[in-house]
């Protein structure tokens, strides 16, 4: 199986309340924009501070952590249709390619050329 066929890990959003359910459905819809957690704690009807403990106790890891985790998941599959990492960076909601590269690696384990590499 080629590391490319490996999903990226995906964190339980069925469970639940509504409040997190509105919001990680907020994220997959609009992933590419900055999206802030005021803003998020907004489509959540709670404070930033309390959302933040409801996600993260919902879900297992941060709104911001799991923004990230989606992009990359994005950016894995448009990776191997465009081949070019800039442009991923961008479209995926990353300010600038060393930023990308930095969150590919961290959440993958390598980086995006490695991972084209070994992919195609």
């Amino acid at each position: 199986m080629a590391f490319a066929d490996y999903p990226p890990p995906i964190y339980d959003v069925g469970k639940q309340n509504a409040s997190v359910e509105r919001v990680c459905n907020f994220i997959r819809k609009h992933y590419s924009e900055n999206l802030s957690l005021g803003e998020l704690s907004k489509i959540a009807c709670l404070s930033p501070f309390h959302f933040q403990r409801v996600f993260t106790k919902e879900i297992g890891i941060s709104p911001h952590n799991y923004l990230m985790h989606y992009r990359i998941g994005k950016a894995r599959k448009k990776l191997l249709k465009t081949g070019y990492i800039a442009e991923t960076a961008t479209e995926t909601g990353f300010a600038d390619q060393s930023h990308f590269s930095k969150k590919f690696k961290q959440i993958v384990g390598i980086n995006p050329g490695r991972y084209l590499k070994i992919s195609l």
